[in-house]
């Protein structure tokens, strides 16, 4: 079946950091990641988190804080997708330090600007990979590793986001794809649904065409997943509306609809998983598809299958252009954080394309201080 290349790849040198951050931090490269693994702690509770630091383009820095864990990176790992403020600090403690040396004035700080006590996440929304005395140094390395221990970790689907810690402005990065924590394997009333949506870097369709949504998906048997979509340049009455629904199981896919009155439009999608437990998980696209004009009536080649997608079959084999390959939605423990593109021991085959430069596909949630609209989530 012909396909649209599934993921337009982004250098993230080509994406501007706000001038605060110091232009020498550096932030993880994780190479080929798939769209979905899943971590069986009853096999093996260890998940390998391998990625790499590049070298600085602007050379050695030449760090002249008295912070003695500046320049470093911590991991987390988040149960609900990111689509709330991330806090420039962690700990009450991080800014305490910080004032302490004159490096910020903390009176503008607020609660919300500190992880642990921020309205925006709970307690229980997210984990530490790292801990916060042990924040690894941001020294180039091709072959960095971090074993997140799930041990202690509720079942659930988890996001990374890695933080790089360089006051005053400290950089979030949301690493590609969503790790499945399952207590057994055997029993799957022990996790809920599962999915993650991967939606073109500078994503745009042509008014009238439809645009090919993907992703991923895992759930028990009868799981199943309403695409829906939202206005986002609208500021009224913004709701959420369905234009596919999909069984869970592997590569997910699906056709949204654009038409005329919609161009010059920011379009937001979700994915809403639901398993007949009445268990729901919420999966976002990372970004907006922009509508543009000079459309004409939906195509039936070169795109995804029809907009009810209630198939939810899989993907063609994987080409020169990144394309995913097929995927029998297997699952298995936690083992290379890079496998090969089409592996399908590590679960949904959706990984990230290969033969792209060094630093693309990061999601840049450098400073994500948007706040929760409250339709949106």
């Amino acid at each position: 079946m012909g396909m649209a290349p599934w993921l337009t790849l982004a250098a993230l040198s080509l994406v501007a950091l706000p001038a605060a951050a110091h232009p020498n931090t550096p932030l993880p490269v994780y190479g080929e990641v798939p769209c979905m693994v899943t971590v069986d702690k009853a096999v093996e509770p260890r998940f390998d988190l391998g990625f790499s630091i590049p070298k600085s383009p602007f050379g050695p820095i030449d760090d002249k804080s008295p912070l003695l864990d500046n320049h470093t990176v911590q991991f987390f790992g988040f149960n609900r997708q990111i689509q709330d403020r991330l806090s420039n600090w962690i700990t009450q403690d991080d800014l305490d330090r910080v004032a302490g040396h004159g490096i910020i004035d903390p009176s503008p700080v607020t609660d919300d600007d500190i992880l642990e006590l921020s309205s925006y996440w709970e307690p229980d929304e997210w984990v530490r990979v790292t801990p916060d005395d042990d924040r690894l140094p941001l020294d180039p390395d091709e072959n960095a590793r971090v074993l997140w221990d799930t041990t202690d970790v509720e079942p659930g689907t988890y996001v990374i986001a890695s933080y790089s810690w360089e006051p005053p402005t400290n950089l979030w990065l949301q690493r590609y794809g969503a790790i499945r924590v399952i207590a057994d394997a055997a029993d799957p009333s022990t996790i809920g649904p599962s999915v993650f949506l991967a939606v073109d870097i500078g994503a745009s369709a042509k008014a009238g065409e439809d645009y090919p949504v993907r992703g991923c998906s895992e759930g028990m048997e009868g799981t199943t997943i309403e695409l829906q979509w939202l206005d986002r340049t609208v500021t009224d009455d913004l709701q959420w509306e369905a234009f596919a629904t999909v069984d869970a199981g592997g590569v997910l896919e699906g056709s949204l609809p654009t038409s005329a009155d919609l161009v010059g439009h920011l379009l937001g999608v979700r994915a809403v998983a639901t398993d007949p437990m009445g268990r729901e998980y919420i999966a976002y696209a990372p970004v907006s598809v922009d509508v543009q004009s000079g459309g004409g009536a939906p195509s039936d080649g070169g795109g995804s299958d029809d907009a009810s997608g209630s198939d939810g079959g899989a993907m063609s084999s994987s080409s020169d252009d990144g394309l995913p390959g097929s995927s029998d939605g297997g699952e298995t423990s936690g083992g290379d954080a890079a496998p090969a593109e089409n592996d399908d021991s590590a679960g949904c085959s959706c990984a990230q394309s290969g033969p792209r430069p060094a630093l693309a596909w990061l999601w840049l949630l450098a400073i994500f201080v948007r706040r929760r609209h409250p339709t949106w989530g």
